[in-house]
Order: C-alpha cells, then sequence, then structure tokens
C-alpha cells in the first residue's frame, strides 16, 4: 500500500511538474510568435514607385492601419496569459503589453496625422508647421520602440528559477538558483529552433538588426548562456 501511494504521489508531482515547465515553455513560445508578427508589421509591403505627395500620405496611413491590426492581435493574445497563476508570467505579461500599447499609441497618432493631412492638403503648405509634428511623432515612434526593445528580458526572467520573496534573498544560494530554468533541454531546443525559422541568419549576424529584432535576439543570447534545465 506504501509503495502504491509513493508510486501515486511521485507521478502526481512529477505531472505537476511537468505541467509549470509547460506553461513557462508555452509563454516564450507565444512571445516568439509576438516578437514575428510585430517584426513583419515593421517591414512594409506596399512599396511603391510614386512615394511623394498623396501617394506617400496614402501608403503611411495604410501601413499605419495594418500595424495597429497586428498590435491589437498581439495584445488580444497575451491577456490569454493573464489567468496565469505564475508570478514571473503575470509581470512578463504586464509589461510586454504596456511596450507594445505604446507601439500602437504612437503608430495611431502618425496615422490620425496623415490622414488629416490628406483631408486637408492645404496643411502642406505649411511646411514648418508639418516638419515640426513629424519630428515629434518620430521622436515618439523611436522611444517606444526604444523600451520595447528592452522588454524580452521580461520574458527571459520568468524562464529562471529567481526568488520570489524576500526570505528567498541568500547571497549564498542565490547564484546556485538563478542558474536554474524552469524550462527543459528539449524545450530549449524547440524555442532556439523557433526563433532561427522566425528570424533567420539576424539572430547570429546581428550587424543589421532593427529595434524590431531585438527582443528575438536577446531571447536568443540567453538561450545559449550556461544554464541548468529542469529535468525532462
Amino acid at each position: 500500500m506504501k509503495k502504491i501511494l509513493s508510486t501515486f504521489f511521485f507521478g502526481l508531482f512529477a505531472c505537476t511538474a511537468w505541467a509549470q515547465s509547460t506553461d513557462f515553455y508555452y509563454f516564450a513560445d507565444s512571445a516568439v510568435d509576438m516578437f514575428a508578427d510585430i517584426r513583419d508589421a515593421q517591414l512594409s509591403p506596399d512599396r511603391q514607385t510614386n512615394t511623394e505627395g498623396k501617394a506617400l500620405l496614402e501608403n503611411t496611413l495604410n501601413n499605419s492601419v495594418r500595424k495597429d491590426k497586428v498590435y491589437t492581435r498581439v495584445l488580444y493574445r497575451l491577456k490569454e496569459f493573464n489567468k496565469q497563476d505564475h508570478e514571473g508570467i503575470q509581470q512578463a505579461v504586464a509589461i510586454l503589453s504596456a511596450d507594445i500599447f505604446s507601439l500602437q499609441i504612437a503608430n495611431n497618432n502618425l496615422g490620425e496625422y496623415m490622414e488629416k493631412l490628406l483631408n486637408d492638403p492645404k496643411l502642406l503648405l505649411q511646411q514648418g508647421t508639418v516638419s515640426r509634428k513629424l519630428a515629434e511623432l518620430s521622436d515618439a515612434s523611436d522611444s517606444a520602440w526604444k523600451t520595447y526593445a528592452q522588454t524580452a528580458g521580461v520574458v527571459t526572467y520568468s524562464l529562471t528559477e529567481g526568488p520570489t520573496s524576500l526570505k528567498e534573498i541568500d547571497p549564498k544560494k542565490m547564484q546556485q538558483k538563478l542558474t536554474k530554468l524552469r524550462i527543459t533541454k528539449g524545450e530549449i531546443d524547440s524555442l532556439k529552433n523557433h526563433l532561427q525559422k522566425s528570424f533567420g541568419p539576424v539572430i547570429s549576424d546581428n550587424s543589421k538588426a532593427g529595434f524590431a529584432d531585438i527582443p528575438a535576439i536577446s531571447m536568443w543570447r540567453f538561450l545559449n548562456d550556461k544554464w541548468t534545465p529542469a529535468i525532462e
């Protein structure tokens, strides 16, 4: 009887540990897709030979509408992780959502200004005002992208077994605990494969990387560091 109970509890513990590992892996794997969607949204597919005047304004407005749909879709996907009980995932979701929302706001502000110029072409005659407004919108966009580029750390942080309370902060045990991951070796390899397929050569050769690539590059470097994976 004791042997049966022992086997039962071991199996229950193993299943619980596996489920937690899968939760963290699924969040990281989903994050790779989100990073790729945002990167793809930044790449304009509407390349036209005539990129002056009204055509340029219309092209910029169309791209703004397209990006807004992507950001909305990514934010909706992040919401499914709000139900997670893991504090690390909750914190990552909150920060990522805020930063992606900032990208969306900056993008929509640009789109709205393009629409305003299209509806009232006379405004284009006020070159100084238009130039200042575009510079302001550009600065806001750059600031949002820089912030977003730093958010990969919150995803990778949730994969580590760091301290969850002040009681766990022990200098002697801290380093050892921080080298342990919540995901297995197989899940690490799967994430790396996903990153390579989604982002290609920029993962290893980031000389031409942009802000939209940095989250994936940061995750790639993280996964290639010397970590102790969770037990398979």
